[in-house]
């Protein structure tokens, strides 16, 4: 199940329109997991009132649940949208779309890239570069645990895909990473973005 968590903070929450709350996310996520069911949970980022310590506390938040996957997302002002009017009012858009652009313009709003600062300050490549750095910590240590407890369903679920995934997306990426000890977490979220851009 993609269970669309989109945030724990009720002030992003609002400011989303979602009728939802830290607390029925918890009970979605506990219900499934007790079911069995395999859990991808979605989260957004870069919201207008978000901050640092907001947009990691976000993802942090997973830490205590058993989701299979935390799925990170953006707010990405789509055309035609009153959120886009909105983001544009108070002068957050940042990529407005073209052809081309420093951020990549149209060919990057899919939710997989930043378009928009915060109004404490933060740019789309500083929000890019925090979210990375969560989910490859999720990802490294959160994920490791839970399946080492035999707390993810996903493995007990699908034996076969789990092996597949790992041959094919967790050990190049583990490869990836080891090839880029030394470089700074910024260096390594600008590239993951290039990685997006080109496939």
């Amino acid at each position: 199940v993609f269970l669309g968590v989109e945030n724990i903070y009720d002030a992003n929450l609002r400011g989303m329109r979602k009728h939802s709350s830290e607390d029925l996310a918890r009970r979605a996520i506990e219900s499934l997991h007790d079911a069995g069911i395999t859990t991808l949970a979605g989260i957004i980022s870069g919201n207008p009132d978000d901050t640092e310590e907001t947009i990691r506390g976000n993802i942090r938040w997973f830490k205590d649940y058993p989701v299979d996957a935390v799925m990170p997302q953006f707010i990405t002002p789509y055309p035609g949208t009153s959120s886009r009017e909105e983001l544009l009012k108070e002068g957050l858009v940042v990529n407005k779309g073209g052809m081309n652009n420093k951020y990549g313009g149209w060919s990057t709003y899919n939710g997989e890239f930043a378009h928009c600062k915060t109004k404490s300050g933060l740019m789309p490549e500083e929000i890019e570069r925090i979210v990375y750095e969560e989910i490859q910590a999720f990802n490294g240590i959160t994920t490791t645990k839970n399946f080492l407890a035999g707390n993810l369903n996903f493995p007990k679920n699908n034996p076969k895909h789990f092996l597949v995934w790992v041959i094919t997306e967790s050990i190049p990426s583990a490869l990836v990473d080891i090839k880029e000890i030394g470089k700074s977490s910024a260096t390594r979220a600008t590239l993951e973005r290039r990685r997006k851009i080109a496939m």
